[in-house]
């Protein structure tokens, strides 16, 4: 059953974010840690387009409750599948990396979205560093998300 986000975290944990299925928290519980998972899967208190459950998260490893963390980027919109003919159509470009002029509306939603969520797993991602704190991301090497600008700026840093 997923945390009751209105309760407070008293106990240190490891935090699997955008974590699906949750095969790696599984596999964290089986090596003895505490595990979290959150995931839009629950329901719209684990919607972390809302500031205030970014904020929580953040919260929650400034305060040292969370001893290690993995982040599983929705990849949706950063994909390069997306530009093979007879697909569906691009959505983003190496140059236009927030996502290209013109979307449909229903596509412009999806990138304002994944942009959202690039940003604070950027931000978390900093946090962690700064407190040192295990993280990791998932997201294929070719994906696009690699070269928004605060992922590349994490990415250029000493002991990344």
């Amino acid at each position: 059953a997923p945390f009751n986000i209105g309760r407070s975290l008293t106990v240190r944990v490891f935090l699997e974010v955008f974590s699906g299925c949750g095969r790696l928290s599984k596999a964290m519980s089986n090596l003895g840690f505490q595990v979290l998972q959150w995931d839009i899967k629950w329901g719209a208190e684990y919607d972390l387009l809302q500031a205030k459950h970014r904020s929580l998260i953040r919260g929650w490893i400034l305060s040292r409750l969370v001893v290690a963390l993995h982040l599983g980027i929705p990849c949706s919109s950063w994909t390069r599948a997306r530009d093979r003919p007879g697909g569906p159509p691009p959505l983003r470009s190496d140059s236009e990396i927030w996502g290209l002029p013109d979307l449909r509306p229903g596509d412009a939603v999806a990138v304002h979205r994944d942009n959202v969520l690039a940003k604070f797993s950027a931000s978390v991602l900093f946090v962690c560093r700064h407190l040192r704190v295990p993280a990791t991301v998932e997201n294929s090497q070719t994906s696009r998300l690699w070269l928004a600008p605060p992922i590349k700026r994490f990415l250029s840093c000493a002991r990344v």
